[in-house]
């Protein structure tokens, strides 16, 4: 099994948060005080695995939950920009027109399978996908899985702790205010980095299409 240094740092970054919000929760909630605080301390050695193990499920469950996420943008980002619906305020279009010619023309009308305009455009989309990729593609695609990965993180989080704080009848105010900017900020984010990762896909698909 081969592990690139980004699946490595990323599920590490995102474990090591979720474990540190646990963490502070038993605290915040006092079902650990300082003393007990001060023993986890001395198993630092473990807080790597650990963390990258929760990154993974972390990661899996963004994955699980992408096409929410997509309805909560309006629509998938690599749709819209097809049909010149762009939900996104950094990227607001591409050469649309030129692109549908060029997909469906090298897709075929007798590849084309029936059905709602969404399955069309990801067939579509699909040829641009098999054509390659570049750095920046790599670079948004590593960016975007982060940024989905950290709202999985914190939404889940989040829905802990107020299953902790339901039952245990405690108060923990200043992680509900700051969980919900940290949300936003992650929703957003994702949502620019799913849009210049598809912008950045049609635009290889393209830019090889007029130098062919």
């Amino acid at each position: 099994m081969r592990f690139s240094f980004y699946d490595l740092i990323s599920q590490v970054v995102l474990g090591f948060v979720w474990l540190t919000g646990i963490i502070y929760l038993f605290f915040a909630s006092k079902l650990i005080g300082p003393k007990e605080l001060a023993e986890l301390s001395k198993l630092q050695l473990f807080a790597l695995p650990i963390s990258y193990i929760l990154g993974f499920f972390i990661n899996a469950i963004g994955s699980w939950t992408e096409k929410f996420l997509f309805w909560t943008w309006g629509g998938k980002p690599s749709q819209l920009l097809l049909i010149n619906k762009s939900t996104s305020s950094k990227v607001k279009s591409v050469p649309y027109k030129k692109l549908l010619e060029h997909l469906s023309e090298d897709l075929g009308s007798s590849k084309m399978k029936s059905g709602k305009i969404g399955s069309k455009l990801d067939q579509l989309f699909s040829v641009a996908l098999r054509h390659g990729s570049d750095t920046l593609v790599r670079e948004f695609n590593a960016s975007y899985a982060f940024s989905r990965g950290l709202i999985s993180a914190l939404i889940s989080l989040y829905l802990f702790f107020i299953i902790i704080d339901l039952s245990l009848c405690n108060d923990i105010p200043d992680f509900y205010h700051l969980s919900w900017i940290l949300i936003i900020i992650a929703w957003f984010r994702a949502k620019d980095r799913a849009y210049y990762l598809a912008r950045q896909y049609l635009y290889v698909y393209l830019n090889a299409k007029e130098e062919a």
